[in-house]
């Protein structure tokens, strides 16, 4: 790997990063989508676990590629920024405030989309409304009381 512009060598470990961790999260989606979707608990014995078990494919299928950016980072990171043969330390590192905020950003957008997503289910029960909903469920008024003394 040649310096030919201080610019354009991050840029190239940018690219190559992104085209593996693009490919593998392609591949691992696809195969947690068909192969292991299918044997996720609690399976598709009633109608609930059939639901469940589609949320937790769809989440495990958002958390693949993100658990592939982390590892892929650092297996490239090893690789390609490994010292060759120098026997002192390398440049300082400088935090890149740009980066930071995409990760923090797209951080909370997964986190507030998947709860957004959980809480507007089309498979939630309906509300229940009228006298039904008036009775209470409490413990002391579901046993009856036994005044034995």
């Amino acid at each position: 790997m040649s310096m030919v512009s201080g610019r354009d060598e991050p840029r190239g470990h940018a690219i190559r990063l992104f085209t593996i961790w693009g490919v593998l999260s392609v591949l691992a989606v696809v195969l947690v989508i068909w192969v292991l979707g299918p044997q996720l608990p609690p399976g598709s014995m009633t109608v609930q676990a059939h639901g469940q078990t589609g949320a937790n494919i769809v989440l495990t299928a958002v958390c693949v590629p993100i658990a592939l950016l982390v590892v892929v980072f650092f297996g490239y990171s090893l690789v390609a920024f490994r010292s060759r043969g120098l026997a002192g330390d390398g440049p300082p590192i400088h935090t890149n405030g740009r980066v930071m905020m995409i990760w923090l950003a797209s951080t909370v957008v997964i986190v507030l989309g998947s709860g957004g997503a959980g809480s507007c289910s089309p498979n939630r029960p309906a509300r229940v409304e009228g006298p039904a909903r008036l009775r209470s469920t409490s413990l002391r008024e579901r046993e009856p009381r036994s005044r034995s003394r």
